[in-house]
């Protein structure tokens, strides 16, 4: 039962990132699309979808604390969600014309009739008939480009530290057992770091950059979304080091 469990958690923890990740270029859908204002309101929209997976990961959590499972399955638990977060989110930035494309549709379609809700659950048949789209595959001379933008350093620490604070919260809530439920708490503050960056330093450049000039706006979000790929992988060699030499 508890291997059952540890691996909802994995899944429930890449599904949240895959689509956090994706909600992005529904932002990038509203550039291409001539309507920036829909298209961050629809990035908020999909953004909200990990809100349900929150609200099943977080118990699933608490239990096996309170299950007490070895310390070392968690951590592995832990590496395995963060190595399955990271390869779902470059999954979805290698995918992302076809990503983008599926928003344009979702787009469209609310502009013809309205219903945003039923509109985004759709999302997937309008990925699957998105055909004649290459796959991305990033170059070297690209990702040269973006170690060297501040948006590829902020995606890499606040989502970064997004990523780890729920996990590492109740990881410490299972070290010192009789005070996990103060510990789990936790991981609110380090969210709300991560938040303040995001609010007050990513989130007005980047609509100062999508007002200004819209191909810069898509690079820079893609650039964003490369920071975040990179920052979960270098959490989970961290963690992978960690279980090694611990």
């Amino acid at each position: 039962m508890v291997f059952f469990l540890l691996l909802a958690v994995v899944i429930i923890f890449s599904f949240i990132h895959l689509i956090e990740v994706a909600s992005f270029f529904a932002r990038v859908a509203g550039v291409k699309k001539g309507n920036t204002a829909f298209g961050y309101a629809l990035q908020n929209s999909v953004f909200m979808f990990t809100r349900v997976f929150t609200m099943l990961l977080l118990p699933l959590l608490g239990y096996l604390v309170d299950l007490k499972i070895s310390e070392d399955f968690y951590l592995g638990m832990v590496a395995l969600s963060l190595l399955s977060a990271s390869f779902f989110g470059y999954v979805v930035i290698t995918h992302k014309e076809r990503v983008i494309a599926a928003f344009q549709k979702i787009i469209t379609a609310y502009e013809e009739n309205g219903k945003l809700f039923f509109k985004m659950i759709s999302f997937p048949v309008h990925f699957m008939r998105t055909s004649g789209v290459i796959k991305n595959k990033p170059s070297l001379y690209t990702l040269k480009n973006y170690v060297r933008n501040s948006f590829f350093w902020g995606g890499a620490i606040i989502f970064g530290i997004y990523s780890i604070s729920v996990l590492m919260s109740f990881y410490f809530g299972l070290v010192f057992y009789e005070y996990r439920t103060t510990i789990s708490q936790l991981s609110g503050i380090s969210n709300a770091l991560a938040t303040v960056i995001l609010t007050f330093y990513i989130e007005p450049r980047m609509s100062g950059i999508i007002d200004n000039n819209k191909e810069s706006a898509v690079d820079s979000i893609e650039c964003l979304m490369y920071g975040r790929v990179i920052g979960t992988f270098v959490c989970f060699v961290f963690f992978c080091l960690y279980i090694v030499y611990n």
